[in-house]
């Protein structure tokens, strides 16, 4: 992309579609990541090995591949990118918080899914403030970096979990190996997909945002009414699950 363009894109990308876009990822972690909780109590059949908090990492980590890919050449903020990969994994987990505090709901056994968001988020954000401009060269690199964040988060997950806040999950395993092999490969598999997936997505909605495709009011109004879906759909979980 020419200096041209850049310049152009910056003008066009406003500190409150910032805001706007992490409020929207953040939440839409939030709703998906309990959406998998529920969906994985319901078909606790499921030949999966990898785990709830397996699922919320990888999708976590695909969702802010959107972000990189819409954002990939942000340098409106001092920090730049990595401000904007922060910000989503904290606003899944307040999202997901808030409503628990709303609902009066005193029990947070499901406390390890919220560990999972925020390790893949700083696993996720740490490589890409690494690999710096680099992540956008391929698809293989960008597999490579999400399988990474993937692997990290796994270990980070299993290490803090099982000395702060032990579950029969993690407790089921004898060893940090076990857990790596069984698991924390299969997270970093998914991670690696759904980020490159994600990037994807994102340049894809980056030349529809950037071209005025969408209207101001419309564009506005959508993003309003899809924070408001995910914020409904995790209260609705969260409560059919207390």
């Amino acid at each position: 992309m020419n200096k041209e363009n850049i310049i152009s894109n910056k003008r066009r990308i406003r500190p409150i579609d910032i805001m706007i876009a992490i409020i929207i990822l953040g939440s839409l972690w939030g709703f998906l990541s309990e959406l998998a909780l529920n969906t994985m109590a319901i078909i606790k059949g499921l030949p999966y090995k990898g785990g709830t908090a397996g699922i919320s990492i990888g999708l976590g980590i695909g969702i802010m591949g959107i972000a990189v890919g819409i954002f990939r050449n942000l340098s409106i903020l001092p920090k730049g990118l990595p401000i904007v990969l922060l910000g989503i994994p904290f606003i899944a987990i307040l999202s997901k918080l808030l409503i628990i505090t709303i609902l009066d709901i005193t029990s947070f056994g499901k406390i390890n899914p919220y560990l999972a968001i925020l390790w893949g988020g700083l696993s996720l954000t740490g490589i890409v403030s690494i690999i710096g401009n680099k992540i956008h060269s391929s698809n293989l690199l960008r597999i490579t970096c999400g399988m990474l964040a993937g692997f990290l988060a796994a270990g980070v997950f299993y290490v803090v979990g099982i000395q702060i806040m032990p579950c029969p999950y993690l407790l089921s395993f004898n060893n940090m190996g076990s857990f790596i092999i069984s698991h924390g490969l299969v997270w970093s598999l998914i991670s690696g997909i759904l980020f490159n997936t994600g990037y994807l997505t994102g340049t894809a909605l980056k030349k529809i945002l950037v071209k005025d495709r969408v209207k101001p009011l419309f564009y506005y109004t959508a993003s309003i009414l899809l924070m408001i879906s995910c914020w409904a759909g995790i209260t609705f979980f969260v409560a059919s699950a207390s």
